[in-house]
C-alpha cells in the first residue's frame, strides 16, 4: 500500500465518535496502573549500557577536571566534547525497538506505542539532565565561569546532536540508522574540537548572546523534529490498524 493510497483512505475514513467510552473503560476488570508505576516499569526495559555509559562519562569528567590546571578552559572543552557520546547512546536506545523490528510487537501490549516511546524519552532525558546537573558544579569549582553559562555551553552540543540525530531518523528508515546517529555524534565532536582549537575563543563573555541565540534555534529545531518523530509513531500505529 503506497503512501498516497494510505493518505486517501485516512482522509475518506470517518471514525465514529465513541459512546460512553470512559464509562466502559473504567468498568473493565483489569488492574489499573498509576503513572509512577508505569514509568518505574519502563526503567527496567532500558538497556544497562545507557546507565553504564553515563557513569563512565561522569568518571571521565572528574578525571578531566583534575588533569588540567585550575581555570584552564580546556577542561570545559574536553567535557563538552564528550556530550555528543551521551546523546548518541540515548537516541539509539530510544529507537532500539524500531531498529530491531520490535515496534509492531510493542503495539500489541497493554500500553500504546506512543506512551512507551514518550515514557522512555522522559526517563532517558531526566537521566541526561541529571548527569549535566552533576557536571555543572564540578566544572564551576575548576573554572571561573558562572554555573548558568556552563549549562549553556554544555546544552549546545547536546541539542545539536539531538537535532541532527532525529532529523536523520525522520528521513531515513533503515536498520543502519544507529550508524547515522553515531556519525552525527562524531560530526558534532569534530566540530567541537575544530572550534576549541581554533583561534576563536568561543567561551568569551562577548559571545554569550550568540550562544543563547543558537541555543534557542536548536531548541526550536529539535522540538520540531521530535514532534515529527512522535507523529510518525502515531502514523505507524494507525497504519497497523488498517492491516488488521
Amino acid at each position: 500500500m503506497n503512501s498516497k493510497l494510505k493518505k486517501a483512505i485516512k482522509c475518506s475514513y470517518e471514525i465514529p465518535k465513541p459512546k460512553r467510552k470512559e464509562e466502559f473503560l473504567s468498568n473493565l476488570p483489569y488492574p489499573k496502573t498509576r503513572g509512577q508505576d508505569f514509568l518505574r516499569s519502563q526503567v527496567g526495559y532500558i538497556h544497562k549500557r545507557v546507565w553504564v555509559t553515563s557513569f563512565i562519562l561522569f568518571i571521565l569528567i572528574l578525571v578531566f577536571c583534575h588533569s588540567f590546571k585550575k581555570d584552564d578552559l580546556r577542561i570545559l572543552m574536553a567535557v563538552s566534547a564528550m556530550i555528543p557520546i551521551l546523546t548518541s547512546v540515548t537516541v539509539t536506545e530510544i529507537i532500539r525497538s524500531s531498529v530491531f523490528g520490535m515496534d509492531e510487537l510493542e503495539m500489541t501490549t497493554r500500553y500504546n506505542l506512543r506512551s512507551l516511546v514518550l515514557a522512555r524519552m522522559g526517563i532517558l532525558g531526566m537521566g541526561n539532565m541529571l548527569l549535566l546537573l552533576l557536571t555543572i558544579p564540578v566544572l564551576s569549582i575548576r573554572i571561573e565561569i558562572e554555573s548558568v553559562w556552563i549549562g549553556v555551553y554544555l546544552l549546545g552540543p547536546y541539542l545539536l546532536t539531538c537535532f541532527i540525530s532525529f532529523a536523520l531518523i525522520n528521513r531515513f528508515r533503515s536498520n543502519e540508522i544507529t550508524y547515522y546517529c553515531a556519525g552525527a555524534a562524531v560530526l558534532v565532536w569534530c566540530l567541537e574540537l575544530l572550534l576549541n582549537y581554533s583561534r576563536l575563543t568561543i567561551y568569551e563573555p562577548r559571545y554569550i548572546s550568540l550562544w543563547l541565540a543558537i541555543l534557542a534555534l536548536l531548541l526550536i529545531a529539535f522540538s520540531k523534529e521530535l514532534h515529527k518523530y512522535i507523529k510518525n509513531t502515531e502514523e505507524l500505529l494507525w497504519n497497523s490498524s488498517l492491516t488488521v
